[in-house]
């Protein structure tokens, strides 16, 4: 286990931290992920009829939503958006975001991954939270938030435009290195198909970590996590159940029932 110093964190620090983190998120955050993965396939071919009227989403011309994100481990909604949890106490220790995409998505496909959110308890230089893009079970880049080189990021509300610049870590591909560009990364592997996206928080081995995030963008593709109810049973109808993510509904009647008890009548999402 790493011990968390109270000095600043240097580039050996950093990446030993950087690689416990990664064992924990690899032990338990990948069987979760798979397991949604699944459970998404399943809906995709409902979700795809319905007209998205709760996200705000604006789809690119390079990679179009292919369905709701799905939340794993310690992670909820609240009134802000998404509440991610990664402590010691917490089980199972780490949170996230699984964001999906078209099947045959590449690389070259991503072109800017944006986030708002902010750190209510705990920073970000361990390299949690992060984007994670998996190229096969063994091989991911890591995108992380804040503020290069230590990646800080401090406890006010953040909202940061394409965190792919100014570097990406992309050591697990052969040719790439911890602090690389995106352009190199691409050079190195933008044909790879991309098997998983998500937003990981796994840093709470070196103390707490709280994230709320309140948006994630992929390109042009805005998802905002912010309470965004129906508002009438014809929202629910030909699949628009499926569209919503906070709150998320089980079935069609689960939607419908949300809304003729004015939300009395909780979701089963």
């Amino acid at each position: 286990m790493v011990i968390a110093s109270n000095g600043p964190i240097t580039y050996s620090t950093h990446i030993m931290g950087l690689m416990e983190g990664r064992r924990v998120v690899r032990c338990f955050a990948d069987k979760e992920r798979e397991r949604i993965r699944v459970m998404r396939l399943m809906r995709r071919s409902v979700a795809l009829l319905a007209i998205p009227v709760a996200l705000a989403l604006t789809v690119s011309t390079s990679v179009a939503a292919a369905g709701s994100p799905t939340l794993f481990g310690a992670a909820s909604y609240n009134a802000g958006g998404v509440q991610l949890i990664s402590s010691t106490t917490v089980p199972p220790q780490y949170a996230g975001i699984d964001i999906p995409l078209p099947v045959g998505t590449t690389l070259n496909d991503i072109s800017s991954l944006d986030a708002t959110y902010q750190m209510t308890t705990g920073d970000c230089n361990v390299g949690s939270p992060r984007f994670s893009i998996s190229l096969s079970p063994t091989v991911s880049i890591f995108v992380y938030f804040g503020d290069a080189p230590n990646y800080n990021c401090g406890t006010s509300p953040r909202s940061q435009p394409n965190l792919l610049i100014p570097f990406v870590d992309d050591s697990q591909v052969p040719g790439g290195t911890f602090y690389d560009t995106y352009a190199h990364a691409l050079i190195l592997a933008g044909t790879q198909q991309v098997t998983d996206l998500a937003v990981v928080l796994d840093g709470g081995w070196a103390g707490t970590q709280i994230a709320e995030i309140s948006s994630l963008s992929v390109n042009n593709t805005v998802y905002n996590f912010a309470p965004s109810p129906p508002t009438n049973k014809e929202q629910c109808k030909k699949g628009g159940w499926a569209t919503f993510i906070n709150p998320a509904f089980k079935n069609q009647g689960d939607c419908v029932s949300f809304v003729a008890t004015d939300g009395k009548n909780p979701p089963n999402g």
